[in-house]
């Protein structure tokens, strides 16, 4: 045999044998392990450097990605938002200030003292009116669950948030006690509440909150308020100003608009991806939205982002959020490898290690640990769906991109996670 052909020979051996390897582990680690089968497992492992699949097991087939949905949010961001968010449009006249929302979730929440929008607003004479003709979402998701309204993880979406359109309590019931924002100290009643295993509850319809008997000083509880019912989240920032702020519904405005550059868009992505923070995703979308159309609907986005950006896509998603909250999202481990390789190509592998959490990091801290530095994925869990999806650097220094998605099993998620750390874990050491 010629040595060059030799070589080739010797070379797709090789690759036969590792394909192999993933085979039998894939089938004895996942497809065949008693928690993962009693419902459905869809397995894709890819090197990029080849551009052939280790293996496939249902990666065509579509599963519900539960968070994994914020990686092509995330897309989405990277792609349209540039190094800075845009916090807010500014027209200013000679008796007037307009602003023009633009979704920015990072306003006034506490863990950014980096303001600029309130510090603008702060030191202004003029009267302050808010525009709000580029709102043409709803509140909540198509697809989410109407009872989880007063979960912390489900705030409602809106084109002016603030304070993250959520209340927090904390140190309740002794001298410390801090309820934020200010505006909704006096919607709480203290009761004993019926019914329910929330020990805050906010009322269905309007800000009013019941707080049971024994709720713990020592917690914080963090409890979604209803931007839709009027202007609420104007009037908490009017009580955070002390000065009037208006609503108007115009676009006739001077075209002279100054923007206000908030938070870098790393610092909210890292975010979004290592606590998995399903506001963030959702204003991220609108956000696009709004840097594409001028309007915030997340169709908007996902429109454009599936029908160029991501035309190429090997299974075309069912994508409808930003968060992956809702069940209707569908989409297949190839697609989410696609994603994953197209990001790694067009902003950078390093990019993506520093926005992706890795072991013992954010959603993955209790797990991977051995292999911080090596393993960089999202995770996404609903109830009976269970996901990661992200990147790995094997032992012989490879880089694979992998998905596993995992739906309708019986009982909980965490024996289904341990099995996809046993499946990754060996995947890094064997190749």
């Amino acid at each position: 045999m010629k040595p060059i052909l030799f070589l080739l020979a010797l070379f797709a051996a090789g690759v036969c044998t590792a394909s192999a390897q993933t085979d039998t582990l894939a089938e004895k680690l996942l497809v065949n392990n008693k928690a993962v089968s009693t419902g459905h497992i869809g397995i894709s492992v890819y090197d990029p450097a080849t551009g052939d699949y280790l293996y496939n097991y249902n990666g065509e087939k579509n599963f519900v990605p539960a968070s994994n949905t914020k990686l092509f949010t995330l897309y989405a961001g990277l792609k349209y938002l540039g190094a800075r968010v845009v916090a807010a449009g500014l027209v200013n006249t000679d008796t007037a200030l307009y602003i023009l929302p633009t979704a920015d979730p990072s306003f006034l929440l506490p863990e950014f003292a980096f303001q600029p929008l309130l510090d603008t607003l702060q030191r202004t004479k003029k009267a302050i009116y808010v525009v709000s003709d580029s709102w043409r979402d709803t509140p909540f998701g198509n697809g989410w669950m109407w009872n989880d309204y007063n979960g912390g993880y489900q705030p409602e979406r809106s084109a002016f948030p603030v304070f993250g359109n959520l209340i927090t309590i904390n140190n309740y019931n002794t001298k410390n006690q801090n309820i934020s924002p200010a505006y909704f100290k006096d919607s709480l009643q203290i009761s004993s509440i019926k019914n329910s295993l929330d020990v805050v509850q906010r009322s269905e319809d309007q800000n009013l909150l019941f707080v049971n008997d024994g709720v713990s000083a020592s917690e914080t509880y963090s409890i979604p308020f209803l931007t839709r019912n009027g202007n609420t989240n104007l009037a908490v920032l009017e009580q955070e100003l002390g000065k009037k702020v208006s609503a108007i519904n115009t676009s006739f405005l001077p075209t002279s608009v100054q923007q206000i550059m908030g938070i870098t868009t790393d610092t909210l992505f890292t975010l979004m991806m290592h606590r998995s923070d399903n506001f963030f995703a959702e204003q991220t979308l609108l956000m696009v939205s709004h840097a594409l159309k001028g309007i915030m609907k997340s169709e908007v986005a996902i429109t454009q982002l599936l029908s160029e950006d991501l035309k190429a896509i090997p299974q075309k998603p069912n994508w409808v959020d930003g968060s992956g909250l809702s069940r209707y999202n569908l989409c297949t481990p190839q697609s989410l490898v696609f994603v994953l390789n197209k990001m790694q190509q067009e902003f950078g592998l390093e990019k993506m290690k520093y926005l992706l959490p890795t072991g013992g990091e954010g959603t993955l801290e209790n797990y991977y640990q051995k292999y911080a530095g090596r393993l960089f994925a999202k995770t996404g869990t609903l109830s009976n769906s269970t996901s990661l999806s992200g990147y790995v650097i094997t032992k012989k220094n490879k880089l694979l991109i992998f998905s596993l998605m995992a739906n309708n099993y019986a009982g909980k998620g965490t024996p289904v996670k341990q099995a996809f750390q046993t499946f990754i874990s060996t995947l890094i050491e064997n190749n």
